[in-house]
């Protein structure tokens, strides 16, 4: 179930996307775009292109961290602000009407002034100093701020105070858990989910991290290349996915507590699908790597260059193991 039309160029280097002010954004090949009601991107400007690339929004504007840059789109034009604690940004989230940036390569991260994310007060930073290990991404939860390192991770809140003491660390907000790498997470309904430095699945909903793997999702962690995870609803499920470039992704579903596989074409290769985003009535639109945006589902646009991604599903079940005379067997 997925409908799809072909970005430009078939690109295979869509790195980031967002639903931001009633339309979707999206970052490929070093270029900011829209999408029209009816599926046709908008250029908006030129971004660095880079894999691990963050998109956010923030009263009107359009954050964009790429390649070690921060960018602004303010409706009319791209601009990089200023640098201020910082000059080479890993990441880009917004809580509080401020932009948090984490420092690509450091242990700190800074804040914008409020409602104002083109100025970088270069006092406003903080340093995640619990270990010496440095920040991969922070990611805004239910009102904190979840910054997850190589080897660890910290959890800080809003004080309520202003410039240089907006944000500190919350009492016993440091796990021994990292996380495996830069979009190996991703924000859920409510929580978050996370591959771990210690190839396991986590989800959490703000108490602490929660494993979900099982020993064949782990041992796949270990041993084959996953590059993406990514969250969407069908049905009255909610889904989470670990893809990768080398085999079938693995997607839990929360409702049956149980993991599954997803492959394309006829030899099971990767699933093609990097990204996803919530529109505002309820659809799941998808980014693929090839070049494909489309939706889990129905039609995506209304109009527009709409194709079917490709041929027929399949549905493979194999059954738990099961007893009969003592004699044990799958169906």
């Amino acid at each position: 179930p997925w409908q799809s039309t072909l970005y430009p160029g078939g690109s295979v280097f869509q790195r980031a996307m967002q639903w931001i002010d009633q339309q979707v954004y999206i970052v490929v090949d070093g270029t900011l775009s829209t999408l029209t009601t009816g599926g046709y991107p908008v250029q908006l400007g030129v971004v660095a292109d880079d894999e691990n690339t963050t998109i956010s929004g923030n009263l009107g504007y359009v954050t964009v961290v790429s390649g070690g840059n921060y960018y602004t789109w303010d409706g009319s034009a791209i601009t990089e602000p200023t640098a201020g604690a910082f000059e080479d940004f890993g990441s880009i989230d917004t809580l509080g009407q401020r932009m948090l940036l984490t420092e690509l390569n450091g242990r700190r991260f800074q804040w914008s002034d409020v409602a104002d994310p083109s100025t970088l007060d270069g006092l406003n930073f903080a340093t995640t100093e619990a270990g010496e290990d440095n920040n991969l991404r922070g990611v805004v939860l239910n009102g904190n701020y979840w910054i997850f390192k190589e080897r660890s991770t910290e959890l800080w809140y809003q004080t309520g105070a202003s410039g240089a003491k907006a944000f500190a660390r919350g009492a016993g907000g440091v796990s021994s858990t990292g996380r495996k790498a830069f979009n190996l997470g991703t924000k859920m309904r409510g929580g978050l989910f996370v591959v771990g430095n210690d190839n396991i699945a986590y989800v959490t909903t703000g108490a602490g991290l929660q494993p979900v793997s099982t020993a064949p999702v782990s041992r796949s962690l270990a041993d084959n290349d996953p590059t993406h995870c990514f969250y969407y609803e069908y049905q009255g499920h909610k889904f989470c996915a670990i893809r990768f470039s080398d085999r079938p992704a693995w997607v839990f579903d929360f409702a049956t507590q149980e993991w599954h596989e997803r492959s394309e074409g006829v030899d099971h290769g990767p699933w093609d699908a990097v990204a996803t985003t919530e529109d505002n009535r309820g659809n799941w639109i998808v980014a693929g790597g090839s070049g494909f945006l489309g939706q889990l589902g129905s039609d995506v646009f209304s109009t527009g260059l709409i194709t079917d991604k490709g041929g027929p599903m399949y549905r493979l079940a194999i059954s738990r193991t099961l007893r009969n005379d003592s004699k044990r067997f799958r169906v």
